[in-house]
């Protein structure tokens, strides 16, 4: 479990949310932006935590792959790194 949930940040416009690999919690963003870009509807706070829990598996499979090649630092998930809703 989480040592907390997910969050929109007004000050980074973005969702904050931890995801647990081998053992240790990573903390992990992604931004409005590319929420919105891959997702198309993130326009609010709410919104944006919700984006991120709807694919929720999908992102933390970028945050999982990222620290096994590069290690355990905050990941800011990209936008090239997610595929767009409707696309396979």
């Amino acid at each position: 479990m989480p040592r907390y949930d997910p969050y929109y940040a007004d000050d980074t416009r973005g969702v904050h949310f931890e995801v647990l690999v081998d053992g240790h919690y990573v903390q992990a963003y992604v931004a409005q932006a590319v929420l919105l870009a891959t997702y198309g509807v993130a326009t609010t706070g709410t919104e944006c935590v919700n984006a991120y829990l709807a694919h929720r598996v999908a992102i933390n499979q970028v945050v999982m792959s990222r620290v096994c090649a590069h290690g355990q630092e905050t990941v800011l998930v990209q936008a090239d790194e997610l595929t767009p809703s409707g696309k396979p």
